[in-house]
This record gives structure tokens, sequence and C-alpha cells, in this order.
């Protein structure tokens, strides 16, 4: 990943215009990420399948000597192999970086259900004043109904 996801998942409150602008850039660059390093995965895969399907020929056509050959021997050299073996690692952490992406893009949209309630509060007044709350300002109609009853 060469984004900065922490960056990217954060909410600037105060700047929720920006942020809502920001947000399907995100979806898409990250969802772009994810299904880049499906690709690669799949790449890997098939690779390692014309890896094993060219050694398993290779033994059957030149089989090694003392070893009776079954299918279950082919199988045990196919898999002993070091570059079966390495294409398999390289394989298992292609599939961790896809399980990343996964919870990224999951948080990405978490982000965008964040932003949309972070626009109701203030929409509802929520960050108008942070000295006041709803009921000084219910507070303070009475007293002046009050004062203007006296008059």
């Amino acid at each position: 990943m060469s984004r900065d996801f922490k960056e990217d998942v954060s909410i600037d409150r105060f700047n929720l215009d920006t942020e809502a602008e920001r947000q399907p850039s995100l979806c898409y660059a990250y969802n772009e990420m994810l299904a880049d390093v499906e690709r690669d995965l799949n790449r890997l895969s098939d690779q390692l399948g014309l890896m094993s399907a060219k050694m398993d020929l290779n033994i059957r056509q030149n089989p090694p000597e003392g070893i009776k050959i079954t299918e279950s021997t082919i199988l045990s050299l196919v898999t002993q192999d070091d570059g079966i073996i390495k294409k398999k690692e390289e394989i298992v952490d292609k599939k961790r970086e896809v399980a990343v992406l996964w919870a990224a893009v999951k948080a990405i949209n978490h982000r965008e259900s964040e932003l949309d309630n972070l626009v109701k509060l203030y929409l509802s007044g929520y960050y108008a004043d942070p000295n006041r709350s709803r009921a000084d300002e219910g507070s303070d109609d009475v007293r002046g109904h009050l004062n203007r009853k006296g008059d």
C-alpha cells in the first residue's frame, strides 16, 4: 500500500465539505489497489499451477532413479521443490495483502457513514457553540419570556 491509510481514514470535522469531496476519490483509490492486488494474486496462482504442471510432466518423462513413480510420489516431489515452496509463500503474502486491503476498503466505506453522521450533527447545531448546550438556550428562552411578562 503506497497511501497513508491513517491519514486517509481520518476525518477533519471542521472541514466536512472538503472531506465529503474527498470521499469518492478515496473509495476509488482503495478499490483500485484491491483490484490490482487481487489480479497479482491470480497471476501468482496461475504461475504456481504452470510450475507444478511442468514439474509433474518432467518427473513423468524423466523419473528419478530408484523411486517408484506413483501419483502420490509425483505430488510429493512437486510439493518439496524449492521453487514451488517459494511461489506458495508469495501467494500467502499476497493473500495477506488482499485481506488488509479488504479491511481498508471496509474502513473507507465506514468513513463515509461517519462523515454522514458528522454532517447531521453539524446541521443540528452540535458544533455551534461548545460552551452552550441546548438546555442553556431553553433557559434563556424561558427567562426572556418571563422578563417580557413583567413589562
